[in-house]
C-alpha cells in the first residue's frame, strides 16, 4: 500500500489520511473469518459521547480529525478532538472552542458545516460534515489546474470568504491544505482554529495579535505584526490562487527565515514564469490579492469574486497589472536606503545603471537559488530512481551561486537518499530457477526457511527449520501460493501469486510485521540487498520496487520498464541488481547508490522503549550497536544491516545494558547481572548468558573502558540507604558508594574515577575508586548524563537545565549552554564533536563552543524520535540515534566528510579538543 497524506489503498481504493497501512484493510486481514465475506464497515477504534470513531482522516498543530458514525441519526461525520487534550492548556482550549464557535456562525454552501460540540471526559471535541474529497493542495500536488478550473474554485471559496466576513468572522489562514472539495468537487473551507470573532459589528474586522497562520499564505502584515482584517483574507485567497495555478505556494525556502526574509522584501515570482498557460488577465488579480500594502489589494473578498467573475464571462477585469514605475516604486520603499543612494548619485547615470543592473542580476540569482532548494526538496519528497541524482544537481548549482551551512545539510539529505539507474541489456549470468521445494537458509546457516504446499495446492505455508536437526521452529501461516522467498537477520520476505503482495515476518516471534501492495502481477522476486534491511521486489508489471523491511516502508520505485521475471542477481557490493526480461531476450541491470554514510535498521514493528534510560551502546569501531526496549535486547550488525542476536526480558523486567571490550552485560528489576561473552567479531560466544550473585534490582549505567568494572544504580526505600555499585567483573566483588537517587554514571578512562548524577538531586559527585570522601561537582540543575574525553583531561555533564564543561587538573568549570535541554545530548569521547537532537534531526556542534556544524535529517520512515538516545563510538567516528519507535540511525562521520569534499561541501574540523578555560572560578570549592 502506498503511505503518505492523501494516498489510495492499492488493494481495496480506500482513501488513507496517514502513514502506514490502510485501517480498512488492516482490520479485514486481522479479524475477518476468511470463509466469510468481511463486513462493509468495520468495527469502531473508539467511542465519544453518541459518536463511534472509525479512522483518523486528519492531523494538524492543534487536533486530530476522525471519521465517525453519528449513531442516533446514523449519519458520517467528521469529528475533530483536541490533540493531547490532557495536556493542553487554557489557551490551546480556547483556540479549539473559538474554532467551534466561528464556524457555527457561518451557514454557506462554501464552508464545512458544523454539527455538534461537546467534552468527553476532559476532551473538547466538535462533529461536522464529513467530506471525503481531496483537499486542493492535494487536487494540485502533480500538476496545477487549468485556468479556468482554479478561477472558478477561487470565486466559490471568496463567495464563501465574504459571507463569514459578513458574519464579522476572520479566517486568517486560507490555503489550499485548509479548503475540501464536495461530493460534487465543489470546494469548502474549514480549519476556522485561527479565525478571529467580534460579537459587535466592526466594518474593518481588524484585530492584532500573535503571529498566526502558515508563513507560505499569511499576508505581511500578519506574519510580522500579528495585525489582520478583511485584506489579510484576501491575500490568502490570492495565495491559494497563486498555488492552484503553480503548484507552491507565492514564496517558498528551506527555512521559516528564508521565507520570511522574502515575503518582506520581494515580490512573488510571475505566475506566467512558472506556469506560461495562465491567461494575463488571472495573474493580474491574483498579484493584486498578493500586494504587500492592504490598501493596493481588494478592498473585499466579494471584490475579488467579481474579477474572477468578469474574467471567466470574458469581460475587462477592474485590476489593473503594475507597471515598472510602480514595480520600481515598491523596490525603493523596501530598500530606502538604495532609492536614496540612487538619488544622491543621479549624475552618475550610467554607473547607476549598471550597479541596478548588477542588484538584478545578484536578486536573480538568489531567486535561482531559492527555486533550486526548492527543486532539491521537492526530488527528494518524490522518491524515484533519479531523486539522489536530481537533488543533488540543484544543491551543486545552488552552492556554486552561495554556500551556506544549511545548503551543506540539504546535500547531506539528499546524500541519505538511495538511487537507482536502469541498465537495460547489461548481460551476466542469473542464478538457475529452484528445483523442487523452495528453501533459503538464514544469515548464519543454522535456520533454513522451507515452502511446503498445503493440501488442495492453493496455498503454502513457511517452515522455520533448525539446521542440522530438521526441527520446525516455527510455522509462517500463508493464505496463497508462494513464488519468491529471501532472508536477512531475522527478517524473512515472502512474494506470492493471486495476491500480488509483499509478506514481512519476524521469524524469532513467527509474527507478521509487514504487507506491501502495490504490483500489479505476480510477484517474480524478491531479495534483500547484501549488507541491508533494504530489498527489491520484481513482478510482471514493468516496475521495480525498493522496500525497507525492518521500517516497513517504501523507499522508491522505478516504472515504464520492460516486464521482468526472476530470479534475480546482486553483485558482491550491492551495487548492481540483474533481471531477465519475462520473454528471455535479455538480462537488464540496476545500478544503485545506496548512502555511504548513513545505515537505518528497525526491529520490524513498532518496539517502544523506557524513555528513562539510556538504550543504546556502540561497538568499538562503530559497526555494532546494542539497544534496548521494552521486550527485549538487541544486538545489530551495522555493517551487514541486520540484527544478529536477541535476549528477551525476564517476566516485567526493566532491563539495562552495557556493552565491554569482551561482553555484553544485562542487569534489571526481575534478574540480576548476567554477561554474553562476546567475540573478537562481537558476535555472541554463548547462548545463555552467564549468572552472577549481583542483582536482582539494580539498573546497569556504565561500564569501564577496559571492562573490569561496572556501575548500577540501586535504590531503597529510604533515600539516604540509597548507593551506586561498583562491580568488578572478575569476581562479582561489590563496592558501595554513597549517591541519593542515582541515575548515570561515568568512568574515567583511567578507570581510577566515577562520576555519578542523580534524577532528584542537582548537581554531580565525584568519586576516586582509590578511596577517599566523595566530592561535590556544582551544576544547573540534574545531572542526566556524563563523560570523561579520551585523554582525561575534560569531564562533560549535561542534564535539564545545562551542559557543564570540568577541567579534570584544576577542576575549574564552565557553562557551555544554560536553559531548556535538548531531546538528548553526548560528547565524542575524542572530546571534539557534541550532538544534540530535535523532533526531527539531530545536530552536530563544535565541542569548542557548541556551534552547529552540520544537521542530519531522520530520514521519514524512521517515525517519532520520542526521547531518543543519542551514542558515538568509542573511536568517535560513528554517532547513532535510538528512537521511540526501536529504530536505530548510524552516521559513519568520515565517510560523510568523504563523500561531501567530493563537492567541494565539507566542513572545517576542530584542530584539538576543546579545553576549558582556566580564567573560571573553582567552583566546586566554594
Amino acid at each position: 500500500m502506498n503511505s503518505g497524506n492523501g494516498s489510495v489503498c492499492e488493494v481495496c481504493g480506500e482513501p488513507m489520511a496517514g502513514g502506514g497501512p490502510c485501517s480498512r484493510c488492516l482490520f479485514k486481514v486481522s479479524f475477518a473469518d476468511p470463509g466469510e465475506p468481511p463486513p462493509e464497515e468495520p468495527a469502531p477504534w473508539g467511542r465519544l459521547a453518541n459518536l463511534e470513531l472509525h479512522e483518523e482522516i486528519g492531523r494538524g498543530g492543534m487536533g486530530v480529525v476522525y471519521r465517525a458514525r453519528q449513531t442516533g441519526l446514523d449519519r458520517t461525520v467528521a469529528v475533530k478532538v483536541l490533540l493531547r487534550a490532557r495536556f493542553a492548556g487554557a489557551e490551546e482550549r480556547e483556540r479549539f472552542h473559538r474554532e467551534a464557535r466561528a464556524a457555527a456562525r457561518l451557514k454557506h454552501p462554501g464552508i464545512v458545516g458544523i454539527f455538534d460540540i461537546g467534552e468527553d471526559d476532559g476532551v473538547p471535541w466538535f462533529s461536522m460534515e464529513h467530506l471525503p474529497g481531496k483537499n486542493l493542495e492535494q487536487l494540485v500536488r502533480d500538476h496545477p489546474l487549468a485556468a479556468r478550473d482554479a478561477a472558478q474554485c477561487v470565486r466559490h471559496v471568496a463567495e464563501a470568504v465574504q459571507h463569514a466576513h459578513d458574519h464579522q468572522v476572520l479566517h486568517r489562514d486560507l490555503k489550499p491544505s485548509n479548503i475540501l472539495l464536495d461530493h460534487e468537487a465543489k470546494p469548502q473551507i474549514t480549519d476556522f482554529g485561527i479565525a478571529r470573532l467580534d460579537s459587535h459589528h466592526d466594518s474593518n474586522l481588524t484585530r492584532t495579535g500573535q503571529m498566526l497562520g502558515s508563513p507560505g499564505y499569511a499576508a505581511p502584515e500578519q506574519a510580522f505584526g500579528g495585525e489582520a482584517d478583511a485584506r489579510t483574507d484576501v491575500y490568502g485567497l490570492g495565495a491559494s490562487l497563486y498555488h492552484l495555478l503553480t503548484s507552491r505556494p507565492p514564496f517558498v525556502g528551506p527555512t521559516l527565515d528564508a521565507v520570511l526574509i522574502q515575503l518582506r522584501e520581494d515580490d512573488p515570482l510571475s505566475l506566467r514564469k512558472l506556469n506560461p498557460a495562465v491567461p494575463r488577465d488571472l495573474e493580474t488579480v491574483c498579484l493584486k490579492c498578493l500586494r504587500k500594502d492592504p490598501a493596493q489589494r481588494y478592498a473585499t473578498a466579494k471584490e475579488v469574486a467579481d474579477d474572477l467573475g468578469r474574467f471567466l464571462s470574458g469581460e475587462p477585469i477592474h485590476a489593473k497589472p503594475v507597471g515598472p514605475l510602480g514595480r520600481g516604486w515598491h523596490w525603493a520603499r523596501r530598500r530606502p536606503w538604495t532609492a536614496g543612494l540612487a538619488v544622491a548619485c543621479a549624475l552618475l547615470l550610467a554607473t547607476l545603471i549598471t550597479s541596478f543592473l548588477a542588484a538584478d542580476r545578484r536578486e536573480d540569482r538568489e531567486g535561482r537559488r531559492v527555486i533550486l532548494i526548492a527543486a532539491s526538496h521537492e526530488a527528494r519528497a518524490e522518491r524515484v530512481g533519479d531523486s539522489r541524482r536530481r537533488a543533488m544537481a540543484a544543491v551543486q548549482e545552488a552552492w556554486k551561486i552561495k554556500s551556506s551551512p544549511g545548503l551543506r545539510n540539504e546535500a547531506i539529505a539528499a546524500l541519505s537518499l538511495p538511487g537507482v539507474e536502469f541498465l537495460p541489456a547489461l548481460g551476466g549470468e542469473l542464478p538457475a530457477p529452484p528445483a523442487g521445494e523452495l528453501s533459503v537458509p538464514d544469515d548464519s546457516g543454522r535456520r533454513r526457511a522451507v515452502v511446503r504446499s498445503r493440501p488442495g495446492g492453493r496455498a503454502d505455508v513457511i517452515e522455520i527449520l533448525s539446521v542440522p536437526e530438521g526441527k520446525v521452529l516455527q510455522r509462517l501461516e500463508h493464505d496463497h501460493r508462494i513464488t519468491c522467498l529471501d532472508w536477512s537477520g531475522e527478517l524473512l520476505i515472502a512474494g506470492g501469486s493471486s495476491i500480488r503482495l509483499v509478506y514481512v515476518w519476524d521469524t524469532f516471534t513467527g509474527r507478521r510485521l509487514h504487507r506491501f501492495g502495490g504490483h500489479n502481477a505476480d510477484l517474480e522476486a524478491v531479495a534483500f540487498r547484501p549488507g541491508g534491511q533494504e530489498f527489491v521486489s520484481v513482478a510482471r508489471d514493468g516496475m521495480l520496487r525498493v522496500w525497507h523491511g525492518g521500517l516497513g516502508a517504501e523507499l522508491l520505485r522505478l516504472t515504464s520498464l520492460p516486464e521482468h521475471a526472476g530470479p534475480v542477481a546482486w553483485s558482491e557490493d550491492g551495487s548492481v541488481l540483474r533481471v531477465g526480461r519475462s520473454d528471455g531476450s535479455a538480462i537488464d541491470g540496476f545500478r544503485f547508490e545506496w548512502p555511504r554514510f548513513v545505515t537505518v535498521v528497525g526491529p520490524g514493528a513498532l518496539e517502544p522503549r523506557s524513555e528513562n534510560l539510556a538504550s543504546l551502546h556502540l561497538g568499538t569501531s562503530g559497526k555494532v550497536a546494542v539497544t534496548v526496549d521494552e521486550d527485549v535486547c538487541r544486538l545489530w550488525s551495522l555493517a551487514e544491516g541486520r540484527e544478529v542476536a536477541r535476549f528477551p526480558k525476564l517476566d516485567t523486567e526493566w532491563m539495562s545494558a552495557a556493552l565491554a571490550p569482551d561482553a555484553l552485560w544485562l542487569s534489571g528489576w526481575n534478574a540480576g547481572l548476567r554477561r554474553i561473552p562476546l567475540s573478537a567479531d562481537f558476535l555472541p560466544a554463548a547462548t545463555n548468558p552467564q549468572s552472577s550473585r549481583v542483582g536482582p534490582g539494580p539498573l546497569l549505567v556504565a561500564a569501564s573502558r577496559d571492562g573490569k568494572f561496572l556501575a548500577l544504580t540501586h535504590n531503597d526505600e529510604r533515600p539516604e540507604n540509597d548507593r551506586l555499585l561498583l562491580v568488578a567483573t572478575a569476581d562479582h566483588a561489590v563496592r558501595k558508594l554513597p549517591q541519593q537517587d542515582p541515575y548515570c554514571a561515568a568512568f574515567s578512562p583511567a578507570g581510577d574515577l566515577l562520576v555519578t548524577g542523580s534524577f532528584r538531586v542537582p548537581g554531580a559527585t565525584l568519586h576516586s575508586l582509590q578511596g577517599g570522601t566523595p566530592r561535590p561537582l556544582d551544576h544547573p540543575g540534574l545531572v542526566l548524563g556524563a563523560r570523561f574525553t579520551d585523554d582525561g583531561h575534560t569531564l562533560w555533564l549535561w542534564g535539564d537545565h545545562a551542559v557543564t564543561r570540568w577541567d579534570t587538573g584544576s577542576w575549574n568549570s564552565e557553562a557551555m549552554h544554560t536553559g531548556e535541554a535538548p531531546l538528548g545530548f553526548t560528547i565524542s569521547p575524542d572530546g571534539t564533536i557534541a550532538s544534540s537532537t530535535t523532533r526531527r534531526a539531530v545536530v552536530l556542534h563544535d565541542a569548542r563552543d557548541l556551534s552547529k556544524i552540520a544537521r542530519f535529517e531522520i530520514p521519514s520512515p524512521v517515525g517519532e524520535v520520542g526521547m531518543p538516545t543519542l551514542a558515538f563510538s568509542p573511536d568517535s567516528s560513528h554517532l547513532a540515534i535510538h528512537v521511540a519507535d526501536g529504530a536505530v540511525v548510524s552516521w559513519d562521520i568520515p565517510a560523510l566528510r568523504e563523500e561531501l569534499g567530493k563537492y567541494g561541501m565539507n566542513w572545517k574540523t576542530p584542530a584539538h579538543p576543546a579545553e576549558p578555560a582556566r580564567s573560571r572560578v573553582d567552583k566546586s570549592t566554594r
